[in-house]
């Protein structure tokens, strides 16, 4: 396959192809050759200074444009042996978790396409089929739950696209070919990370008070914490915005107004049988009573244990104040009256 494309056929290209990735025109692909520095090489040609630039097109654009010409030449041909970038793969015991995530899902998506054309589906027919079923909710439980982690992408209701899939498979059987790991080539490249400014730690070390001063006061003080080129408002504001939730209050939040707001994962009970576990949790009561020694008033400390199944209060205690033998006497109550 010609990996090498002048601008002019790209532009013709891409009027067909409409790969929404890329642009549509002549002043765009020129723009996004320069600026994503692709690799070119020039060839002799009867136009102006007797010579034109024939790019290294990306490998997406390049699995597009294979498709295409698949389609058009050989309807039982439609997997494209396009040489993946293993350059910027990652090893496989260099992926996270969610990357490794995604790409077993997507090579269970892959596996079950094969196992179609095994059966003497064409592997067009199978992949459009595929995409029907997931749009349509028709695949099985499994299969379903798949898809959306393998898209990688938030929202149930947006499925894979049929160009998508054609790169999974065509990705899978060249990583094969070459004996290659296939999770390490199916999964998504690592999210970038942004340069730090210099002037960030020293505004952050204003910005992260008690007395929540505001972004322009921090920026007043700057110049006292760092000497080197001070950041506009702009830049300043741009940088806090894209921190995390918890990392933008830290330190402007005490540590119970900081746990409103991190992020919780939500359990699953409806399989637990009545206490098959408990959880217990205790709390200074809301209200002054009067002391039983000394009459005065004062707050007590309430411990209460629920059956996570049904939500039960199954024990309970009253102290003077917080100890383990609080704690002790509410799970002796959950475990004589409710059961271990």
């Amino acid at each position: 396959m010609n990996q090498f494309y002048s601008i002019q056929e790209l532009v013709e290209l891409q009027s067909i192809i409409q790969n929404p990735k890329y642009p549509n025109n002549r002043q765009g692909l020129e723009y996004r050759a320069k600026k994503e520095q692709w690799q070119f090489r020039e060839e002799k040609s009867i136009g102006r200074n007797g010579t034109t630039k024939k790019y290294l097109i990306p490998f997406d654009l390049a699995v597009s444009i294979q498709n295409h010409l698949n389609l058009n030449t050989n309807e039982n041909t439609d997997v494209v042996t396009v040489k993946p970038e293993t350059d910027v793969t990652q090893p496989a015991n260099q992926l996270t978790h969610w990357q490794r995530e995604i790409a077993e899902n997507r090579l269970f998506i892959v596996r079950f396409l094969q196992q179609q054309v095994i059966q003497g589906v064409r592997i067009t027919r199978a992949i459009e089929q595929f995409i029907a079923d997931a749009t349509s909710r028709s695949l099985p439980p499994e299969l379903q739950q798949a898809v959306l982690k393998a898209n990688a992408k938030s929202g149930e209701e947006r499925m894979v696209s049929r160009r998508t899939v054609f790169d999974w498979v065509s990705t899978t059987e060249v990583a094969e070919q070459k004996n290659m790991n296939v999770i390490s080539v199916l999964a998504p490249k690592e999210r970038a990370k942004k340069d730090i400014p210099a002037w960030a730690e020293a505004l952050l070390q204003l910005w992260a008070k008690p007395q929540k001063p505001t972004l322009a006061a921090c920026l007043e003080l700057l110049p006292n914490y760092y000497s080197g080129k001070q950041p506009s408002y702009t830049q300043a504001w741009n940088f806090i915005k894209k921190l995390g939730a918890v990392e933008r209050e830290k330190g402007r939040m005490g540590p119970r107004e900081l746990k409103n707001i991190k992020a919780f994962i939500r359990r699953d009970s409806s399989v637990l049988l009545p206490a098959d576990v408990y959880t217990a949790d205790g709390h200074c009561f809301d209200a002054e009573v009067a002391h039983p020694m000394h009459g005065r008033p004062f707050k007590p400390e309430i411990t209460a244990i629920i059956d996570v199944a049904t939500r039960k209060m199954v024990g309970w205690s009253i102290s003077l104040s917080e100890s383990s033998w609080t704690v002790l006497d509410a799970i002796r109550m959950s475990a004589v009256s409710n059961g271990i």
